[in-house]
């Protein structure tokens, strides 16, 4: 039933619940074949004596198929014996290759996940001042808004985040975008819409933007209000406000 999940649980466990699904086919394989021809060649004689009907109709052929295979393994199996030199050679080769092509292969501790959505972390100049940022994130906006593929775009001017990492630091000149993409949209085609934008914003030269998916789950909730400051009093009397507030909405 996992390969059937959906969702980052299913991207994350897919993989697995088909190892154990080829797993169990390969077993049912071999207790099907395998293993009634070992029984047959290793009780022989003593077995066909006693098998008559649609049991000798049944192991016939699958005994002649054994023999075939029987005589092919052991034909290989001269062959490579008179030849011990070279096959543990290009044994050796091929381990030290498969070590050695290790290198090429992508390693991480948590995979990157499709999730429909994917990050912008704006980075300027040190001094630039909130306005400055503002106005440059605007074009940004701007440059975004005609991507028929986005759903919504979520806008935090002074903070960000590092590397998808919910820890997020504030500063004047950092600003990020959370660009949620429309239902269906994952996979290559997001890798698509990602490159284009990476590209479209090249032309920002005083600023340094990177484009990348989040790489950690995120607990947070589909609707989050943060309300912060010094006066615990102040801050308590919003909060009632804006509660009283949210109750009335619809959903």
């Amino acid at each position: 039933p996992i390969v059937f999940v959906e969702g980052i649980a299913g991207q994350l466990f897919k993989d697995m619940a088909l190892t154990v699904t080829y797993s169990l086919l390969a077993s049912l394989v071999v207790s099907l074949t395998l293993v009634p021809m070992l029984n047959a060649t290793l009780r022989r004689e003593n077995s066909r004596e006693r098998m008559t009907g649609w049991l000798k109709f049944l192991f016939k052929p699958v005994d002649k198929l054994y023999d075939k295979f029987h005589l092919a393994y052991k034909k290989i199996q001269d062959i490579s014996f008179k030849h011990k030199i070279t096959i543990f050679v290009t044994v050796i080769a091929l381990f030290v290759t498969a070590i050695f092509m290790t290198r090429f292969m992508g390693k991480e501790l948590i995979p990157v996940i499709s999730q429909g959505e994917f990050l912008i972390n704006a980075e300027f100049q040190p001094g630039t001042s909130l306005k400055e940022n503002a106005a440059i994130i605007a074009d940004i906006s701007e440059s975004l808004k005609k991507y028929d593929e986005i759903d919504s775009i979520y806008e935090l001017i002074g903070k960000g985040s590092r590397g998808g990492i919910s820890f997020q630091e504030e500063r004047e000149n950092l600003s990020e975008f959370v660009i949620r993409l429309k239902p269906g949209i994952l996979g290559k085609e997001e890798d698509r819409i990602m490159d284009r934008v990476r590209a479209d914003l090249e032309k920002f030269p005083t600023t340094k933007i990177k484009v990348y998916k989040p790489r950690l789950f995120s607990f947070k909730a589909p609707l989050e209000v943060v309300v912060s400051g010094n006066n615990l009093d102040k801050i308590k009397q919003i909060s009632d406000e804006l509660l009283e507030k949210l109750r009335g909405a619809d959903g």
